[in-house]
């Protein structure tokens, strides 16, 4: 099987390749099934040796290359006359850029699928934002969508992660409405959880304290900030989870959006936080976010309590 992926939004070929993935390659061995390439960097000899490679454990193997159109061209080739007469056992998935699926090798490949993830117009983006929504299980009105478009950045991978925020932010609340875009996407604050983070990351109390009580004056409510900090602490746990399989930082940039001018001190917090770190930090957020819904201790208090937490190496008593 050939599935070619190609097209000028990166954020639906991402989305549209892990749904490829976790339809034909799943289970405990998935792992030893799956051999991923980049274009410019990728020897042909390597693309190959892996695709010849029976499954362990497994009717198939998913061999990957990414940005397959900047492949030298005697190599596009001989990759296209390999693919011709592909392993039953091996999925090839090719995935490349605007014309990618013009280019004349690989579109010589007989019954190879080939997805052309195009720009969605605007009924197609209302209906992406809407499914988006609710994978995370909440719902939004065609009100908030609108309001969502027009603030926030104008590509899928940037609304996709400003979703990500406003479903922290409105916690347990079924629906994003268009007063919380105005509040998470028009007023901002992610600079500020930002340095928070890293704030926590440093175990510096006193810079901590301080940005968290100018996030209150902004209006942020304990819950929010919580929900925001919790969505940082998770990013970087997914960074330093791709960091230790391996992942260069370009890769890394690709899947967590976010200002570049901040982007390496985000992979300095990533590799200084280890793993077992980052749960402890998840388990305090979570036990100080059911202590404020269930207590009458003022929240400025809990919430110094929850800084104080974050900050040190062991839990306070």
């Amino acid at each position: 099987m050939v599935i070619l992926i190609g097209g000028e939004e990166d954020f639906l070929k991402e989305e549209t390749f892990q749904k490829v993935r976790k339809e034909l390659i799943g289970g405990e061995f998935k792992e030893f099934n799956y051999n991923i390439f980049f274009g410019k960097d990728a020897g042909i000899s390597n693309i190959l040796d892996a695709a010849n490679t029976l499954p362990f454990m497994s009717d198939k193997r998913m061999v990957v290359v990414k940005d397959a159109d900047k492949l030298k061209a005697q190599d596009r080739e001989v990759l296209a006359g390999y693919c011709a007469s592909l392993k039953e056992t091996t999925c090839m998935v090719l995935i490349g850029g605007k014309e990618f699926l013009k280019d004349k090798s690989f579109a010589s490949i007989r019954n190879a699928k080939a997805i052309d993830c195009k720009p969605l117009n605007k009924p197609r983006i209302d209906s992406w934002i809407s499914r988006e929504v609710r994978t995370r299980g909440k719902s939004i009105s065609s009100t908030a969508i609108e309001t969502l478009k027009e603030f926030a950045p104008n590509d899928l991978e940037s609304i996709s992660h400003e979703i990500d925020k406003l479903t922290c932010y409105t916690g347990e609340r079924d629906e994003i409405s268009a007063e919380d875009i105005e509040k998470v996407v028009v007023e901002g604050g992610i600079d500020n959880i930002f340095d928070l983070g890293d704030a926590i990351g440093k175990n510096d109390v006193q810079a901590a304290l301080k940005i968290s009580l100018l996030l209150a004056r902004e209006g942020k409510k304990p819950h929010e900030t919580i929900g925001l900090i919790a969505w940082h602490i998770r990013r970087l746990y997914i960074a330093s989870y791709m960091l230790s399989k391996g992942y260069s930082v370009d890769s890394i940039s690709r899947v967590l959006w976010m200002k570049r001018e901040r982007f390496p001190e985000f992979i300095r917090q990533a590799r200084n936080l280890h793993k077992g770190e980052i749960e402890r930090k998840l388990e305090i957020l979570l036990g100080v976010d059911s202590f404020l819904k269930t207590s009458r201790i003022p929240e400025n208090v809990a919430m110094e309590f929850l800084i104080i937490n974050l900050c040190s190496h062991t839990v306070a008593a």
